[in-house]
């Protein structure tokens, strides 16, 4: 099947929801292009994106069928997730003042299916996690009205109490003014000698050093020259294969930067890929995947096991050893 914008949104309908690499597999595409035209139906609003993961990758839904999401959490949830989304699914509103501290740290990463609702009654406030398919504002409503209920019931039971603690207070204040002394504060002058001045000058320079080398290095001004080598062809002729056309091209140091786009039909795809020159820390790696929130490929010569580990935790990256 040819990975078209229609057909992709079809496939996803039908299945109701799917990951990057069923769609890979489908359209007989890497997973990264699979990915990064999920990605593109996600920002047009014609799919959802699960917070939920697989491995590294979400889950992309139908969004006129969200009622899928719970087939997800029956699949893949365990431990306290599970069981705080049982009390979900069963009883639609859970109180987050009843549940255990596990369970309401796990409350809070269940995003795709409970709304958090805070409400306050009677000067106190209340948190509750509503089931993502329940009407917020008829929830809201009833809790509010089984709120005056227990208020009311209350009410009835208990009389007012009245306290004297006004003699209480008033000896309190009397220790406090007995233990109050004016202390007169100590001001000394401090005149910088030249030691002084010439230590914090080159403590200036530090820091401009510093905030130097924090700089992003992937905003490059100007283009350096081109070198043809064994390397260019080889990255040439992997954007080539897989039908990448090269946009832009900027070099610096320990890099050559590139902006790329994939056209399929009508569904264009914006990437960005770099070749490090020299080793990259995964400092360097990490400064490029911030650096935009289009799809990457970085190129490196004898890319190490490290590499790929970091790859795999990161969305839409793609690692090319050379």
């Amino acid at each position: 099947m040819i990975l078209t914008k229609d057909n992709l949104l079809r496939f996803v309908v039908e299945k109701k929801f799917v990951t990057p690499t069923e769609v890979s597999e489908t359209f007989d595409t890497s997973t990264m292009i699979a990915s990064a035209a999920l990605s593109e139906l996600s920002k047009s609003k014609l799919v959802g994106i699960t917070n939920l993961k697989l491995g590294a990758s979400p889950y992309y839904f139908d969004i006129n069928q969200p009622e899928c999401l719970s087939t997800i959490g029956d699949k893949h949830l365990k431990s306290h997730e599970q069981s705080v989304f049982l009390k979900l699914k069963n009883q639609q509103i859970v109180n987050d003042g009843a549940l255990p501290i596990p369970e309401k740290l796990a409350a809070e990463r269940l995003k795709d299916f409970s709304v958090p609702l805070e409400i306050i009654h009677n000067d106190k406030k209340y948190k509750f996690w509503i089931w993502y398919m329940r009407d917020l504002g008829e929830t809201r409503i009833q809790i509010l009205d089984a709120l005056n209920g227990s208020s009311n019931s209350e009410e009835k039971k208990e009389k007012p109490k009245t306290k004297t603690v006004v003699k209480k207070e008033v000896k309190e204040i009397k220790k406090v003014e007995r233990k109050v002394q004016t202390v007169e504060p100590v001001i000394e002058t401090f005149r910088p000698t030249q030691k002084h001045i010439d230590r914090n000058e080159s403590k200036k320079e530090t820091v401009e050093e510093k905030r130097a080398k924090i700089t992003n290095p992937f905003e490059i001004q100007e283009d350096e020259p081109e070198q043809e080598d064994k390397i260019e062809i080889f990255i040439r002729n992997y954007l080539k294969k897989n039908y990448l056309k090269v946009e832009g091209k900027k070099t610096a140091e320990k890099f050559v930067k590139y902006n790329l786009s994939l056209k399929v039909n009508n569904l264009v795809i914006k990437m960005d890929a770099v070749y490090f020159s020299k080793k990259p820390t995964d400092s360097d790696i990490l400064k490029f995947y911030m650096s935009g929130n289009k799809p990457k490929i970085i190129f490196i010569e004898n890319a190490a096991k490290k590499h790929y580990k970091l790859a795999e935790s990161l969305d839409n990256l793609e690692i090319v050893n050379i």
